[in-house]
């Protein structure tokens, strides 16, 4: 479980780890939000969750930094399977989007 102040993105791109058409990127899950106190008494907002860093192929059209964020936040549930977070696909398309994206990742 990771810990800090400010709310994270369901999908945040690494963007310097771009090479060979793929990015790092972390995916966020189980995102929690509560009150901790700091030593001279002041409350803050802290966030807990579950992260995990991968390696995603992007298509020709999302080689953008903007784009590759809009084509990673669409494919939110099946990064959450390749996570390894503890999810049921509610579409079949987000597990065949799981599949394409590990073999895509195997082949980097």
């Amino acid at each position: 479980m990771v810990k800090r102040n400010t709310q994270p993105e369901p999908v945040e791109v690494d963007w310097g780890s771009f090479r060979d058409g793929s990015v790092e990127s972390l995916v966020h899950w189980n995102i929690t939000e509560s009150t901790d106190t700091a030593e001279d008494g002041t409350a803050y907002n802290q966030y807990d969750y579950d992260e995990a860093r991968i390696r995603v192929p992007l298509p020709a059209h999302a080689r953008s930094q903007e784009t590759a964020q809009e084509y990673l936040d669409g494919r939110y549930q099946a990064l959450l399977m390749l996570a390894g977070a503890d999810v049921i696909p509610t579409k079949i398309t987000d597990l065949e989007a799981a599949v394409l994206d590990l073999a895509g990742a195997m082949l980097v």
